[in-house]
Parts: C-alpha cells; sequence; structure tokens
C-alpha cells in the first residue's frame, strides 16, 4: 500500500514519512503510473479520487462490484439494506447511482465481488498478462475519449452562453 501526502508533517522529516509508507505527491505519481492496477475502494462514494487518478495514468481501476451495479440490478436486491457500509439512515444523502453515467460508457476496468479476489487476480495476471495490457490499453483509449468528450460538452455550453450573452445585449 501507498500513501501520498502534500507535505510532511514535521516539514522536512521525509525519513520518518517514509518509513510510515507515505511518498511525496511526485513519487506517488511515479509508482501510480507505472501501475497496472489501482485499487480504487469506495469512500462515501464509489466514484473516488483514485478512480481519476487511476484512469489518468493509464492504470486499469480495481473497484468491488457492488459500486458497479447498474439500477436494474440494484433494484432486485434489498434497499433497506446497510448498502456499501453505509447505514440506511444515512443512505438517502448518498449519490444513488454515482458510476451509472460511466458503466453506461463502459468504463475499461475489473471488478472483484471483495478484496479476496485480489490475489487471483494477480495471479492472473502473472499467468497471462497480455490481455490485461491490453485492457490497460483501453483503458488509456477510454480516458482519451472521455476527456475530448467532456471537453466538448464544456466548450457546446460556454458558445452557447456567450451566443446567448450576445443576443441579450442587443
Amino acid at each position: 500500500v501507498v500513501h501520498a501526502v502534500t507535505k510532511w508533517a514535521d516539514g522536512n522529516d521525509s525519513d520518518t514519512g517514509r518509513q510510515l509508507g507515505y511518498l511525496p505527491p511526485d513519487e506517488y505519481q511515479h509508482v501510480l503510473c507505472g501501475s497496472v492496477f489501482t485499487l480504487c475502494p469506495a469512500g462515501h462514494n464509489p466514484e473516488t479520487f483514485r478512480l481519476w487518478e487511476a484512469l489518468s495514468c493509464g492504470s486499469i481501476p480495481v473497484l468491488l462490484s457492488q459500486h458497479t451495479r447498474l439500477p436494474d440490478q440494484l433494484a432486485r436486491g434489498n434497499r433497506t439494506k446497510n448498502v456499501g457500509g453505509v447505514p440506511h439512515h444515512r443512505q438517502a444523502i448518498r449519490c444513488e447511482y454515482p458510476l451509472l453515467p460511466l458503466l453506461q460508457q463502459r468504463l475499461p476496468f475489473v471488478t472483484l465481488e471483495s478484496w479476496e479476489e485480489l490475489p487471483i487476480l494477480l495471479q492472473n495476471y502473472t499467468a497471462n498478462p497480455e490481455p490485461f495490457k491490453a485492457l490497460q490499453r483501453t483503458t488509456r483509449k477510454w480516458y482519451d475519449w472521455y476527456l475530448q468528450s467532456v471537453y466538448c460538452v464544456v466548450a457546446r455550453r460556454l458558445i452557447h452562453m456567450a451566443q446567448q450573452q450576445s443576443v441579450s445585449r442587443r
């Protein structure tokens, strides 16, 4: 497990930070960008910064399947249970399907039923890395496509807003 920090506790005590497993951000990014897989455990929301960090580095996000089910799959389950570690009384303030837009666009990732399956994933990678390298290339292409599509949506919106302001000034 690698941890990143934006500054050391005592300002210059990097040895203590390293002993605790912390890396400065530039080293963390180097490790992440050299990784085939990045574990993306959910916090309050499954769409965590880890997912986006992994994608930006071309690393394959690894998520738990409970966070990658589409609404029709979730509807079949008991919705009153403790979902994703969030007590029922707090579920009302959760984003209902935070990964839905990404799932609908077929985000290239790996899902596990539980983190205990991770050794099997790594054994499969070690035995036959080529399918995972292909998935990693797909991940990079998908992320480039995604950024371009977001850019286009934002650019269209800004152009539309500018045109509306131009018309309203007349």
